[in-house]
Protein backbone atom coordinates (compact mmCIF):
# COMPACT_ATOMS: atom_id res chain seq x y z
CA UNK A 1 0.00 0.00 0.00
CA UNK A 2 2.90 2.12 0.06
CA UNK A 3 4.18 4.40 3.17
CA UNK A 4 1.30 5.53 5.15
CA UNK A 5 0.81 9.48 5.39
CA UNK A 6 -0.67 9.60 8.76
CA UNK A 7 0.21 7.92 11.99
CA UNK A 8 -3.20 7.99 13.86
CA UNK A 9 -6.34 8.99 13.62
CA UNK A 10 -8.44 10.62 16.40
CA UNK A 11 -11.59 10.86 16.74
CA UNK A 12 -13.02 13.59 19.60
CA UNK A 13 -16.26 13.58 21.31
CA UNK A 14 -18.32 11.53 18.43
CA UNK A 15 -21.04 10.73 21.26
CA UNK A 16 -24.41 9.57 21.11
CA UNK A 17 -25.75 12.67 23.14
CA UNK A 18 -24.03 15.38 21.19
CA UNK A 19 -25.18 13.71 17.91
CA UNK A 20 -28.60 13.56 18.96
CA UNK A 21 -28.82 17.07 19.04
CA UNK A 22 -28.16 17.05 15.08
CA UNK A 23 -25.27 19.40 14.75
CA UNK A 24 -24.72 20.80 11.18
CA UNK A 25 -24.57 18.29 8.46
CA UNK A 26 -25.11 15.58 10.75
CA UNK A 27 -25.49 12.74 8.42
CA UNK A 28 -22.20 13.61 6.13
CA UNK A 29 -20.16 14.71 9.11
CA UNK A 30 -21.14 10.85 10.25
CA UNK A 31 -20.16 8.95 6.88
CA UNK A 32 -17.29 11.37 6.57
CA UNK A 33 -15.55 10.11 10.44
CA UNK A 34 -16.82 6.59 9.51
CA UNK A 35 -14.52 7.07 6.01
CA UNK A 36 -11.82 8.02 7.15
CA UNK A 37 -12.05 5.22 10.25
CA UNK A 38 -12.59 2.63 7.61
CA UNK A 39 -9.58 3.70 5.61
CA UNK A 40 -7.26 4.55 8.64
CA UNK A 41 -8.77 0.80 9.91
CA UNK A 42 -7.78 -0.76 6.23
CA UNK A 43 -4.03 0.93 6.19
CA UNK A 44 -3.16 0.02 9.86
CA UNK A 45 -3.28 3.53 10.73
CA UNK A 46 -4.26 2.94 14.70
CA UNK A 47 -7.86 4.76 15.35
CA UNK A 48 -7.95 6.28 18.74
CA UNK A 49 -11.16 7.56 19.90
CA UNK A 50 -11.64 10.67 23.02
CA UNK A 51 -14.66 10.86 24.92
CA UNK A 52 -15.99 13.85 26.94
CA UNK A 53 -16.91 12.82 31.06
CA UNK A 54 -19.37 15.98 32.05
CA UNK A 55 -19.84 14.65 35.26
CA UNK A 56 -22.76 13.31 37.35
CA UNK A 57 -26.08 14.47 35.68
CA UNK A 58 -24.71 15.44 32.71
CA UNK A 59 -25.94 14.27 29.19
CA UNK A 60 -22.29 13.68 28.94
CA UNK A 61 -21.69 11.20 32.53
CA UNK A 62 -19.26 8.80 31.71
CA UNK A 63 -21.53 5.22 31.78
CA UNK A 64 -24.71 6.93 30.59
CA UNK A 65 -26.35 6.25 27.07
CA UNK A 66 -25.52 9.31 26.16
CA UNK A 67 -21.98 9.64 26.70
CA UNK A 68 -21.28 6.19 24.13
CA UNK A 69 -19.48 6.73 20.89
CA UNK A 70 -22.20 7.29 18.65
CA UNK A 71 -22.77 3.87 16.91
CA UNK A 72 -22.68 4.86 13.31
CA UNK A 73 -18.60 5.18 14.13
CA UNK A 74 -18.32 3.01 17.05
CA UNK A 75 -14.69 1.56 18.17
CA UNK A 76 -14.10 -1.66 17.52
CA UNK A 77 -12.48 -4.36 20.87
CA UNK A 78 -9.04 -3.40 21.51
CA UNK A 79 -9.07 0.27 19.76
CA UNK A 80 -7.50 2.86 22.63
CA UNK A 81 -10.58 5.13 23.69
CA UNK A 82 -9.64 8.00 26.25
CA UNK A 83 -11.61 9.84 28.75
CA UNK A 84 -11.01 13.93 29.09
CA UNK A 85 -12.76 16.19 31.80
CA UNK A 86 -11.68 19.26 30.36
CA UNK A 87 -11.85 20.48 26.23
CA UNK A 88 -8.57 19.56 25.99
CA UNK A 89 -8.28 16.24 25.01
CA UNK A 90 -4.92 16.12 26.35
CA UNK A 91 -5.28 17.71 30.08
CA UNK A 92 -4.87 14.92 32.34
CA UNK A 93 -5.35 12.62 30.48
CA UNK A 94 -3.05 9.88 28.89
CA UNK A 95 -3.13 10.99 25.15
CA UNK A 96 -0.13 12.33 24.41
CA UNK A 97 1.82 8.82 26.10
CA UNK A 98 -0.27 6.88 24.17
CA UNK A 99 0.28 8.93 20.31
CA UNK A 100 4.49 8.83 21.93
CA UNK A 101 4.19 4.97 22.30
CA UNK A 102 3.12 4.43 18.91
CA UNK A 103 5.74 6.58 17.60
CA UNK A 104 2.90 9.14 16.08
CA UNK A 105 4.00 12.32 15.18
CA UNK A 106 1.38 12.67 11.81
CA UNK A 107 -2.13 12.87 12.99
CA UNK A 108 -5.56 13.28 11.63
CA UNK A 109 -8.52 14.75 14.14
CA UNK A 110 -11.90 14.93 13.37
CA UNK A 111 -14.65 15.00 15.47
CA UNK A 112 -16.69 18.05 17.31
CA UNK A 113 -17.34 20.34 18.80
CA UNK A 114 -15.52 22.91 16.44
CA UNK A 115 -15.47 25.84 18.47
CA UNK A 116 -14.72 24.12 21.80
CA UNK A 117 -12.98 20.43 22.60
CA UNK A 118 -12.09 20.28 18.89
CA UNK A 119 -10.28 23.59 18.66
CA UNK A 120 -8.18 23.49 21.42
CA UNK A 121 -6.90 20.39 21.03
CA UNK A 122 -6.02 21.14 17.75
CA UNK A 123 -3.95 23.76 19.17
CA UNK A 124 -2.75 22.47 22.10
CA UNK A 125 -1.64 18.71 19.79
CA UNK A 126 0.52 21.25 17.15
CA UNK A 127 1.86 22.90 20.68
CA UNK A 128 2.98 19.41 21.60
CA UNK A 129 4.89 19.15 18.01
CA UNK A 130 2.35 17.34 16.13
CA UNK A 131 2.10 17.65 12.42
CA UNK A 132 -2.39 18.11 12.37
CA UNK A 133 -4.24 17.74 9.72
CA UNK A 134 -8.15 18.33 10.02
CA UNK A 135 -10.50 16.86 7.12
CA UNK A 136 -13.29 18.80 5.50
CA UNK A 137 -16.78 17.52 6.46
CA UNK A 138 -14.97 15.53 9.13
CA UNK A 139 -16.13 18.16 11.79
CA UNK A 140 -18.96 20.07 12.82
CA UNK A 141 -20.83 21.82 15.65
CA UNK A 142 -24.32 23.70 16.63
CA UNK A 143 -26.10 26.52 15.10
CA UNK A 144 -25.58 29.31 17.62
CA UNK A 145 -26.68 32.86 17.94
CA UNK A 146 -24.48 34.56 15.91
CA UNK A 147 -24.02 32.35 13.34
CA UNK A 148 -24.67 28.64 11.92
CA UNK A 149 -22.55 25.46 12.68
CA UNK A 150 -21.86 25.29 8.71
CA UNK A 151 -20.30 28.88 8.77
CA UNK A 152 -18.38 28.46 12.34
CA UNK A 153 -16.67 25.17 10.78
CA UNK A 154 -15.58 27.39 8.03
CA UNK A 155 -13.99 30.03 9.91
CA UNK A 156 -12.02 27.89 12.25
CA UNK A 157 -10.80 25.44 9.07
CA UNK A 158 -9.72 28.35 7.03
CA UNK A 159 -9.38 31.84 9.28
CA UNK A 160 -8.20 29.90 12.34
CA UNK A 161 -6.50 26.64 12.14
CA UNK A 162 -5.06 26.48 8.21
CA UNK A 163 -1.61 27.73 7.79
CA UNK A 164 -1.29 28.13 11.27
CA UNK A 165 -2.23 25.13 14.05
CA UNK A 166 -3.20 22.48 11.28
CA UNK A 167 -3.17 21.23 7.88
CA UNK A 168 -7.16 20.75 5.97
CA UNK A 169 -7.83 17.43 3.42
CA UNK A 170 -10.75 17.18 1.73
CA UNK A 171 -12.52 13.69 2.12
CA UNK A 172 -15.35 12.14 -0.24
CA UNK A 173 -17.89 11.16 1.60
CA UNK A 174 -17.95 7.34 0.73
CA UNK A 175 -16.73 4.41 2.98
CA UNK A 176 -15.76 2.51 -0.71
CA UNK A 177 -12.79 4.56 -1.41
CA UNK A 178 -9.47 3.12 -1.31
CA UNK A 179 -7.35 4.94 1.43
CA UNK A 180 -5.26 6.55 -1.20
CA UNK A 181 -8.23 8.11 -3.15
CA UNK A 182 -9.28 9.26 0.42
CA UNK A 183 -7.01 11.46 0.95
CA UNK A 184 -7.04 14.22 -1.83
CA UNK A 185 -5.60 16.94 -0.75
CA UNK A 186 -3.06 18.28 1.60
CA UNK A 187 -2.63 21.83 1.99
CA UNK A 188 1.31 22.02 3.34
CA UNK A 189 1.81 26.17 4.02
CA UNK A 190 5.49 27.21 4.32
CA UNK A 191 4.52 29.18 7.48
CA UNK A 192 2.50 26.38 8.99
CA UNK A 193 5.87 23.67 8.27
CA UNK A 194 8.21 26.42 9.80
CA UNK A 195 6.34 26.65 12.65
CA UNK A 196 5.66 22.59 13.24
CA UNK A 197 9.14 21.89 12.37
CA UNK A 198 10.32 24.84 15.16
CA UNK A 199 7.77 22.75 17.64
CA UNK A 200 8.99 19.96 17.28
CA UNK A 201 12.33 20.76 18.30
CA UNK A 202 11.47 23.27 21.25
CA UNK A 203 8.93 19.75 22.55
CA UNK A 204 10.15 16.65 20.75
CA UNK A 205 7.90 13.61 20.24
CA UNK A 206 9.56 10.96 22.10
CA UNK A 207 8.88 7.78 19.97
CA UNK A 208 8.06 4.36 21.45
CA UNK A 209 7.42 1.05 20.41
CA UNK A 210 5.22 0.87 17.17
CA UNK A 211 2.97 -1.60 18.67
CA UNK A 212 -0.96 -1.67 19.59
CA UNK A 213 0.07 -4.18 22.24
CA UNK A 214 3.19 -1.74 23.83
CA UNK A 215 0.02 1.33 24.52
CA UNK A 216 -2.04 -0.90 26.26
CA UNK A 217 0.66 -1.73 28.39
CA UNK A 218 2.58 1.35 29.20
CA UNK A 219 -0.15 3.84 29.41
CA UNK A 220 -3.24 1.32 30.93
CA UNK A 221 -4.92 4.01 33.25
CA UNK A 222 -8.36 5.26 34.04
CA UNK A 223 -8.35 7.44 31.09
CA UNK A 224 -7.15 5.20 28.56
CA UNK A 225 -8.20 2.34 27.70
CA UNK A 226 -8.74 -0.43 25.12
CA UNK A 227 -12.55 -0.31 24.08
CA UNK A 228 -14.66 -3.67 24.99
CA UNK A 229 -17.41 -4.35 23.54
CA UNK A 230 -20.85 -4.52 25.93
Amino acid sequence: MGERLFDALIVIDVQQALVDGHPSKEDSFLVAVGAMIDACRRAGVPVLYVCHDGGAGDELERGTDGWRVHCAVAPQAGEIVVDKRFNSAFRQTGLHETLQSLGAKRIVMCGMQTEFCFDVSVKVAFELGYDVTVPREGVTTFDSAFASGEALTAYFEDDIWDGRYAHWIRTESSKSLPFADLFVVRVCGICARFLVDLAVRVVPCIAGDWTQGAVQSQTRGKDVRPYEQS
